[in-house]
């Protein structure tokens, strides 16, 4: 929650800035946390902290897919279940999602992972990273079917 003194202040914000400046051709970008079963992403209706938000509705429509393909893999690992895609990192303080899509146009997502506890035992710790490899792996396929729509430099 610590947003840090100023943009991109903090040294691992940095680096991520200078990743992406060295590979300006990224189109989709995720950072996972625990805990919770969530698909952050910065969404048209704004937050707390951002008032609306500069997502397209063709940008919008890109989400959405993106999202769905990421729960039903994650559904494919763990029989029914979906990640809460309702929320959006809106309403946080300095996401790397609203980051990646606001300044570099890049579908940012936070996937928060574990459904109730930073130190899960190995099983639910076990299950969470299938899922998310799996999320993973569908965002990749998709990112290069996406490459050939998007215009990055």
């Amino acid at each position: 929650m610590y947003r840090g003194p100023s943009p991109l202040s903090e040294l691992e914000n940095k680096n991520v800035a200078y990743v992406l400046d060295q590979f300006p051709n990224v189109i989709t970008a995720v950072d996972c946390h625990s805990f919770g079963e969530d698909i952050f992403r910065p969404n048209p209706a704004g937050g707390l902290y951002i008032s609306s938000q500069p997502v397209t509705k063709a940008d919008h429509e890109v989400y959405l897919k993106l999202e769905s393909s990421m729960n039903s893999a994650i559904s494919s690992i763990s029989s029914g279940k979906k990640y809460d895609t309702t929320k959006g990192t809106n309403n946080h303080a300095g996401s790397s999602d609203d980051y990646m899509y606001i300044e570099r146009h890049i579908f940012g997502f936070c996937l928060e992972c574990v459904s109730d506890d930073f130190w899960s035992d190995i099983k639910d710790a076990v299950t969470a990273t299938k899922e998310v490899a799996a999320a993973l792996r569908v965002l990749a396929d998709q990112t290069r079917t996406l490459k050939s729509t998007i215009s990055k430099p």
